[in-house]
C-alpha cells in the first residue's frame, strides 16, 4: 500500500472522532450565551447540569450515544465483512 492509499481504518477513526465531538460542536454553535453553552457541553458529557445542580441519564446519552453507536458500527462492519468473505 502506498502512503496515500484508501484506508478504511483511518476513515472509521475519523468517524469515531467526529461522533465524539459532534454534541459539543452542536452546543457551541447553537444560540445562547457562553455560560449556558459550557454548562450544556459539560452536562452532555457528564450528565450533571451545573446550573440546575442535578444529574440526568438523558443528558449523558445525548453526549455519548453518537460515539457509542458509531464505535459499534465501525467495529461491526469489518467483522461482518470478514464473516461474509469466509462464507464465500
Amino acid at each position: 500500500m502506498t502512503k496515500n492509499s484508501f484506508n478504511m481504518s483511518k476513515i472509521y477513526g475519523l468517524a469515531r472522532k467526529a461522533a465524539l465531538f459532534a454534541p459539543a460542536i452542536g452546543r457551541a454553535m447553537g444560540p445562547g450565551d457562553m455560560e449556558s453553552k459550557i454548562d450544556g457541553i459539560v452536562a452532555d458529557y457528564t450528565g450533571y447540569a451545573m446550573g440546575q445542580g442535578d444529574w440526568n441519564w438523558e443528558r449523558l446519552k445525548r453526549g455519548w450515544l453518537p460515539y457509542i453507536a458509531t464505535s459499534a458500527v465501525t467495529k461491526l462492519i469489518p467483522a461482518l465483512n470478514k464473516l461474509i468473505r469466509s462464507i464465500f
